[in-house]
Formats: structure tokens, sequence, C-alpha cells
């Protein structure tokens, strides 16, 4: 594959990474970026609606159980929110996965080799070859990896690919909460992966999709730089 050609399948590359960024960042993500504030709205006219209710004689009104009753339902919702936007952030994450699988392996055919049941090792020893470039040298290469073992995790649940994520990066599996640093030291859970697809069981944040998503552009921008 001539540089020119190589150049284009790179720029095109990084651009559609882009706009699947974008797509995150402005259309899907931001009714779950503050589920706090989303769950006090959600409760709050539901609480009221009982209110009335359960107080038709403000006589009655106990300012403790419509307390309780506030917080209750309130926490509720943000258990909703926080399996939804667990959900979302592990569909997409995998989904960015798959896209460099499909961007590994149009390269690839446009190059006459075979379509390949895995793209990256594939791609490595292509470019190998090819290129004369070692690809595994991209200094984040170890990320794209783990990208590669969160796809598989969010497909399959449980199994290898979920045991060796978790010797990588055992706090994808523990709530976020936990990974603040005055949790450090308490071990964790080790529980098996059963829903991921409903916010269970591996809790991706934002932060860890906006990484890979850099990882994966980094790599594009790296190549280029390097052929």
């Amino acid at each position: 594959m001539d540089e020119p050609v190589l150049k284009s399948f790179i720029a095109e590359f990084i651009a559609a990474i882009a706009r699947y960024q974008r797509l995150m960042d402005r259309h899907v993500y931001p009714p779950f970026e503050d589920i706090d504030r989303a769950a006090r709205e959600e409760a709050q006219p539901i609480h009221n609606e009982w209110e009335a209710r359960r107080f038709e004689d403000p006589e009655d009104y106990d300012e403790g159980e419509s307390a309780e009753h506030l917080e209750r339902v309130g926490q509720r919702i943000y258990d909703n929110l926080f399996s939804m936007q667990t959900a979302l952030v592990n569909l997409f994450t995998a989904g960015l996965y798959h896209s460099l699988e499909q961007q590994l392996s149009a390269m690839l055919l446009h190059d006459g080799q075979p379509l390949p049941q895995h793209p990256k090792p594939a791609f490595a020893a292509w470019a190998t070859t090819a290129l004369q470039i070692d690809v595994t040298t991209y200094p984040h290469w170890p990320q794209l990896d783990e990208l590669r073992l969160i796809a598989n995790v969010v497909k399959h649940a449980e199994g290898n690919a979920a045991q060796q994520l978790r010797a990588l990066r055992p706090e994808l599996f523990e709530h976020p909460l936990l990974r603040d640093p005055i949790y450090a030291g308490i071990p964790p859970a080790q529980l098996p992966v059963r829903h991921p697809l409903a916010g269970e069981g591996l809790y991706l944040i934002k932060d860890d999709f906006d990484a890979y998503v850099a990882a994966i552009s980094g790599f594009w921008e790296w190549l280029s730089q390097v052929c």
C-alpha cells in the first residue's frame, strides 16, 4: 500500500472516531451527565402526587414521612438511571472496539488480504511485513488490548476475557464510587459479571470511554507519523 493511500485511510479513520465521540457527547450521553439532578427532577412530581393523596387533610401532614418517601423514590430512580448510564457506556465502549476492528479490516481488505477473523493481530502481522512497522510499539497498544477484552466482556459477561480484564483493571468491576482514593486498599468484590448490558458487573464510566477514544485516535496519528 503506497503512502498517499495509507494516509488517506488514516485520515478517514480518525474522522470516523471523532464522529463517534461527538455522537456520544452531543446526542447520547447528555441525559446521564448528572443523574443526581435527573433523579431529583423525576422524583419530585411523583412525590408531590403521593403527598397530595397521603395528606388530603393538611393537619395530617407528617414531615418525616414525607421526607422519607421523597428519599426512597429518588433513590429508586437514581438506581435505575445509574444502571442505564452504565449500560450505555458499556455498550458504546464495546462499539468503539468494533469500529477499530472494522477500520483494521478495511485496510487489510484494500491491500488484498483475506477478511481476518481476528483483525487486531492480523493487522499487526501485516504491518510488520507490508509497512516494516511493529505496531505493538505504539505506547498505548496495551489499552487497545484492554478495549478488546472489554468488548468481549460486554458481549459474553463472565469468562476468560473477564478474568484477564480483572487482572489488568480490577476497578472496572467495582461501583465507580469505590474508585475514590478513600476506599484504596479495600479488596474488590470479585463477583462474576452477569448482566453488563443491564449495567451490572462491569462499570465503565465516561472517562474510560474518552480514554479509549484517545487511544484509538492516537494509534492512527502515531501510525501516520511513523510510516
